[in-house]
């Protein structure tokens, strides 16, 4: 989330539509619902018109927006982020996001330097967590 400021509207609108269809991949989870309707908000986007964008756009349509270095990675952090949301990071997410690198034409390197740092953010996070208890 840190880095969707960084996109424009229509992207941002988009990233998160894309974040929705991503959350539905392995059945919804709340966590996953909660930080996608928390993100929107946050970027201040109106939620029922996001979801009404994911519904009414397949993915490719939804990732065409994304044609700069910049706006191709933060969709994959973010990605990446959604799918971990639930401490179950599947392999049909994974392949999911990877599916969209193609559509965006991230290779394969770059996804996978991408993952690691997401994942070892949210390791970095629990870990301070655990400090308090």
């Amino acid at each position: 989330m840190i880095f969707a400021t960084e996109l424009n509207l229509a992207q941002r609108k988009n990233l998160i539509a894309l974040m929705i269809k991503m959350s539905l991949v392995d059945g919804v989870d709340e966590r996953e619902t909660t930080l996608i309707n928390q993100m929107s908000e946050n970027l201040g986007l109106e939620v029922e018109e996001i979801h009404q964008l994911a519904r009414k756009n397949n993915v490719q349509k939804l990732c065409s927006i994304f044609t700069d270095h910049r706006s191709k990675v933060v969709l994959i952090i973010d990605l990446v982020n959604i799918a971990c949301a639930d401490d179950d990071y599947t392999d049909t997410e994974k392949t999911q996001i990877y599916e969209i690198c193609k559509l965006i034409d991230m290779p394969e390197n770059e996804f996978k330097k991408i993952e690691n740092w997401v994942q070892l953010g949210i390791s970095w996070k629990k870990q301070g967590v655990d400090l308090f208890q």
